[in-house]
């Protein structure tokens, strides 16, 4: 038997992504993907066991590190992850379902970690550590879901597209002021904010 190209799980997972980017989930094979790194199918799996652990890989490689800085707050910490989740959905919105389905739980762990050492070094009771950082989590998975399936459907809330059918709704959507990344840290401090 041959030895296999000399390609790397980063540039299988690379590829995925272009692909899901481009042309969806639904166009994700083992030959597409290895047609895309010049090598026929069954070559990947040299490299992965199966399309599942190509799908894993390349849900990391979508959130990346998503600390770009490590804040001494826990508040701020927790809020730059979520800004940093949300920005990576918006930016491969086609990725999210593929997080949802394939990235591993252990993915989480560091990250909570270090936001409970945060939490613990500011003081804050270690019973209400999981709750802040389960809540936080949940609301950053939420408002980027959303997002990111809007972004996939191309539909957006704006005053025009509610027109006169939902008028108190169009009037608040034509006065609103914030960005999406400001309307997620608000939530997130508020919920901060009603927990403590």
């Amino acid at each position: 038997m041959g030895r296999p190209p000399l390609i790397t799980r980063e540039q299988v997972a690379e590829a995925a992504l272009k692909i899901i980017d481009n042309e969806g989930v639904e166009a994700l094979s083992m030959e597409r993907i290895g047609r895309e790194v010049g090598v026929r199918g069954p070559t990947l799996y040299h490299h992965f066991n199966d399309k599942a652990e190509i799908l894993a890989e390349t849900a990391r490689l979508v959130l990346g590190h998503l600390v770009d800085h490590d804040p001494a707050d826990w508040q701020d910490y927790m809020i730059n992850v979520s800004l940093n989740f949300y920005r990576r959905l918006v930016e491969h919105p086609n990725a999210a379902a593929i997080l949802m389905q394939s990235l591993p739980d252990a993915a989480a762990l560091p990250g909570m970690e270090r936001a409970a050492q945060l939490l613990d070094k500011a003081g804050v009771d270690p019973a209400l550590h999981l709750l802040l950082m389960e809540g936080t989590e949940k609301i950053a998975w939420g408002w980027s879901l959303q997002r990111a399936a809007m972004l996939v459907q191309g539909d957006r809330l704006s005053p025009s597209k509610l027109g006169d059918r939902w008028p108190t709704l169009a009037r608040a959507a034509d006065v609103a002021t914030m960005s999406d990344e400001e309307m997620l840290e608000r939530s997130i401090r508020s919920f901060h904010a009603g927990v403590l």
